[in-house]
């Protein structure tokens, strides 16, 4: 059996993000370092009359680290279902062509019923003017229902080709929701190991901070959050911003 060839979800996907020592390190020498040095001065209002939430230049470096990575991710993402996102495009254009076309002969069969009316029926060509009338019924409603056949095959057609088409889009969907959810594990995993070590951080901040305890009070811990465009991942034709 041949070896099945490595992809993102094998390689990326199921590795989880270790908080590592070198990391734990600096979260902690900064915070220690910032809550000595009274980083940052207790404002003089009430928290809730601050126009944002208390930061840091530190928090600020997390924070932008964070969303550096999750664009990362959402470029690579990109990048993995371009192909079936322009397929998505191109197969929703032709279901819309071939619906329009087996709606429009659709209307044609409306308007012509399986047996036609005797004006129909008694027309006669300038070759039959002198022939007898059962055989010019005969002849037109021979040619009346080949023309009502050959309609109704073309909107079969139309159909089978709709269904088909129908298929290939569910399978470019399918493709690109796979990777949206794959996306969405990293991306969640990246903001809780961002929230961890802004968490690691503060505490140690705070601890050290001679205005700690009211001063925890001022931070927002909400953030980081997880960004706005990945619940419509990946957006308009595949470009998502952040």
């Amino acid at each position: 059996m041949p070896r099945r060839e490595r992809t993102f979800y094998d390689a990326k996907l199921h590795k989880p993000m270790r908080y590592r020592l070198i990391a734990r390190v600096a979260d902690w020498r900064f915070g220690r370092s910032d809550g000595e040095h009274g980083i940052p001065a207790q404002p003089t209002v009430p928290p809730e009359q601050l126009p944002t939430p208390l930061t840091t230049a530190y928090l600020d470096s997390l924070n932008q680290s964070y969303q550096d990575s999750a664009q990362a991710e959402n470029l690579s993402a990109v990048r993995d279902v371009a192909d079936a996102l322009v397929r998505r495009r191109i197969l929703q254009r032709d279901i819309a062509e071939r619906e329009d076309k087996s709606q429009g002969l659709q209307k044609q069969l409306d308007a012509m019923p399986e047996m036609p009316d005797d004006s129909v029926l008694s027309e006669r060509y300038a070759t039959e003017q002198h022939a007898d009338p059962l055989l010019v019924r005969t002849r037109r409603l021979r040619d009346y229902r080949a023309a009502r056949m050959k309609l109704q095959a073309q909107k079969n057609r139309a159909d089978e080709e709709v269904r088909a088409l129908q298929v290939e889009l569910a399978e470019a969907i399918e493709t690109i929701a796979i990777r949206k959810r794959a996306l969405a594990i990293r991306v969640t995993r990246l903001c809780a190991y961002a929230m961890r070590r802004r968490s690691h951080y503060l505490r140690h901040l705070v601890g050290r901070h001679p205005d700690g305890p009211v001063l925890i009070t001022y931070f927002d811990f909400s953030s980081p959050r997880l960004p706005d465009w990945l619940e419509n991942w990946p957006g308009g034709e595949g470009t998502a911003e952040i």
